[in-house]
């Protein structure tokens, strides 16, 4: 994946080489991060397997935290439901959307906040089957 020049320069602006980020910008940044590191080195994609708790908190943060007329409510929703090239289509837009989303916005880098984007993660996340554990 060829990642987006922009995002990589907010996102050691911004983020925390561990925890959560300051900004609400930043902690944007660090769930789209999770998401596309999780899909392109792991395999794992938002309300799937072990995607559900890797990835569905940070789906959410992102949703939530983002104005609904915008482009990327749109994108995580397509997430939840996307499988193969479209999934990863719409981690490389969702990427670009964000940057977007954040230059537009230039409070969303400079405003304190305490947001983790893991508080957006559910008892349902970490329910999930997987059928090799019976193997065990």
């Amino acid at each position: 994946m060829q990642v987006n020049a922009e995002f990589n320069q907010l996102f050691d602006a911004l983020v925390p080489a561990q925890g959560k980020a300051g900004t609400l910008g930043g902690e944007l940044l660090r769930a789209t991060a999770r998401l596309g590191y999780r899909y392109f080195n792991d395999g794992d994609m938002v309300g799937r397997d072990y995607g559900n708790e890797t990835c569905n908190a940070a789906a959410r943060f992102i949703d939530e935290m983002v104005d609904q007329d915008t482009p990327i409510p749109g994108i995580i929703e397509s997430l939840w439901i996307a499988d193969g090239p479209a999934y990863e289509q719409q981690i490389v837009t969702l990427v670009d959307e964000i940057v977007f989303y954040i230059k537009q916005r230039p409070l969303l880098i400079v405003e304190p906040s305490n947001f983790d984007l893991f508080n957006w993660a559910k008892v349902e996340d970490y329910e999930w089957f997987d059928p090799e554990d019976e193997e065990w």
